[in-house]
């Protein structure tokens, strides 16, 4: 079984005024250049309350939700996490791995301004 690597990077978007979570997978930027990440406290805030079932992680590149939205089914093992994306093709993931990365992402909060402070 072949297994990915995973980051999560957050840039300031100013397409909708607000930050993104890009998804990286093995180098590569898996939402492309169609989409917008979701804003980091909605992707967290997902990530914690939903470790399997639909997982929001692309938005449509005007910024709203709504519109486009990508989203993948996400299935968490005790040692594999995968992510089937509507593409079919499964993404595995140590899932040990994965949740030291949800984890990095939890405690970001580099990006946010003053007064704006999610609570992961």
């Amino acid at each position: 079984m072949t297994f990915s690597a995973i980051e999560f990077i957050i840039l300031e978007s100013s397409e909708s005024n607000d930050h993104e979570v890009r998804v990286i997978i093995n180098g590569e930027d898996w939402l492309g250049g169609n989409r917008l990440g979701i804003d980091p406290p909605q992707l967290t805030n997902q990530l914690v309350s939903i470790p399997s079932g639909e997982l929001l992680v692309g938005r449509c590149h005007c910024g709203c939700v709504g519109c486009d939205d990508f989203y993948v089914e996400v299935r968490q093992g005790a040692e594999v996490t995968e992510w089937h994306p509507p593409s079919g093709k499964i993404v595995r993931f140590r899932t040990e791995d994965y949740l030291q990365r949800l984890d990095a992402l939890n405690r970001n909060h580099s990006w946010e301004p003053t007064g704006r402070t999610s609570k992961g």
